[in-house]
């Protein structure tokens, strides 16, 4: 589910998504 979360905000807020990993 993650990976669409990358696709649809960017590398920017999957940090914020995971910060871990």
């Amino acid at each position: 589910m993650d990976s669409g979360y990358k696709l649809i905000f960017g590398s920017g807020t999957r940090l914020l998504v995971r910060p871990g990993k």
